[in-house]
């Protein structure tokens, strides 16, 4: 068994815990050797699946997700799959594992009592690094902010990163009033986890351990509320059980192995002609969305259809959408088609989707963000600050209205409704002298 992380090149403590981690792990299922590799360590990834002597190898990638260092160690395991006669089994990343959520909850409970937090004014905040890494690095964050959220431990469960919006240093402002519980989705216990976080979040030293309070984490009350920064989630106690519990899948997987690989995920194998039937929303965006999404699975072989429905929010087109039934109406009826089987995926706007997603459900995927901005849209071209007073501003979201009187105060917000072409559509007829509207669904 291989334990492969990223490690530090200054063989930092995180590489001396994995080798440790992979020595136990092995002795507890049964594993010939137990060893750990590494990216920036001894012995390299490469160093270590080449010089592998057994039959089989079950690779464990100790990660996050499956992003961009994901993909080059699964690069040397295939060259070593040539090279070398023994057979390789390489398992999900560590941090895609659904007990991670179960995990990373415990430890949250945990931290809301340790401080005696109110649930009700604690929001928990999932730190990942970001899409620029990889688009699976924002994907896996989101999943586990998600599965926390599910579990109602506090009043909300949201993702930040390190490398793009949501910044983890904009966190505590946008989340004024709150009790902050920080919990770094990382694996290792380096920089990023004891310094970059904390420092990021105001917190300038870790808290001294002590009985009261979980060790290894930085607290302090700031702004007249707690902000709670956890050590990594590879380093919770427990991590070692779903290290094995990976390891054990691979070594079943690894058992039936023949000689070719099986076909990467979400590649049909052959002989399976199955279309699958993406469902959609009929507005302009949402057909190239779903289009998109479509096209993304045909270069990967998955030969896809698209099934237009309408759901309750564009039947109804005179509330506003805070005065909407239900928590979900861009969604809802496209969420009854699949209980149905009528579709076997649907492609939303995520900003649509319930933080609280059904447990029939799950996010298998998400698509590099667009452009995050917003942008005006008037008659004559004319820019916000050339609008004259009184100008009717057309918005669907209350945040919108707000940011828009904080600058113009002189403006009159008023609600808008429909696809983003029939509110272009309603500017350019004079309903509206402007719009306010998301860039990514114009561009």
């Amino acid at each position: 068994m291989i334990l492969a992380a990223h490690g530090g090149g200054d063989e930092s403590d995180a590489n001396a815990v994995l080798r440790k981690t992979a020595k136990q792990v092995a002795e507890q299922i049964g594993f010939d050797v137990g060893l750990a590799a590494f990216r920036l360590g001894e012995p390299l990834w490469r160093d270590a699946l080449r010089t592998t002597a057994g039959d089989l190898a079950v690779v464990v990638p100790v990660m996050t997700s499956e992003g961009y260092f994901h993909g080059l160690l699964a690069e040397e395991v295939q060259a070593a799959g040539l090279a070398v006669p023994a057979r390789f089994s390489l398992t999900a990343p560590l941090g895609t594992h659904a007990d991670i959520a179960t995990l990373a909850g415990d430890r949250l409970r945990a931290l809301i009592g340790a401080y005696d937090l109110d649930p009700q004014r604690t929001v928990a905040v999932v730190c990942g690094h970001g899409t620029p890494r990889h688009p699976e690095s924002r994907r896996a964050t989101v999943m586990l902010a998600l599965r926390l959220a599910r579990q109602k431990r506090c009043v909300s469960c949201i993702p930040a990163y390190l490398d793009e919006d949501l910044h983890i240093e904009d966190a505590p402002r946008r989340l004024r009033g709150y009790d902050l519980v920080v919990l770094p989705f990382l694996i290792g216990g380096a920089y990023h986890a004891t310094s970059d976080i904390p420092q990021r979040l105001g917190l300038s030293a870790k808290e001294a351990d002590s009985a009261e309070s979980p060790s290894g984490l930085a607290a302090a009350r700031l702004d007249d509320r707690w902000i709670v920064c956890d050590e990594a989630i590879g380093r919770l106690p427990g991590i070692e059980r779903i290290i094995a519990a990976l390891a054990v899948e691979g070594l079943s997987e690894g058992a039936g192995f023949e000689d070719s690989p099986p076909p990467p995920r979400g590649v049909l194998a052959d002989g399976d002609n199955h279309r699958v039937r993406l469902g959609t929303r009929r507005s302009r965006l949402a057909m190239w969305q779903a289009a998109h999404v479509a096209e993304r699975l045909r270069e990967r072989g998955v030969d896809a259809e698209i099934v237009a429905l309408e759901t309750s929010g564009d039947r109804d087109l005179t509330r506003a959408i805070a005065a909407l039934d239900g928590d979900a109406p861009f969604t809802d009826d496209l969420d009854e088609a699949l209980r149905r089987g009528e579709v076997d995926l649907a492609v939303h706007s995520l900003k649509d989707v319930p933080l609280a997603l059904s447990s029939e459900f799950d996010l298998p995927a998400i698509l590099p963000r667009g452009a995050p901005g917003e942008s005006v849209v008037s008659r004559d071209g004319r820019r916000l600050a050339d609008l004259p007073a009184g100008a009717v501003v057309g918005t669907s979201s209350p945040r919108r209205a707000a940011q828009l009187l904080s600058l113009r105060g002189d403006l009159v917000p008023v609600v808008m409704r429909g696809p983003v072409d029939d509110r272009v559509r309603q500017v350019r007829q004079g309903q509206f002298d402007a719009a306010i509207l998301a860039t990514a669904g114009l561009v």
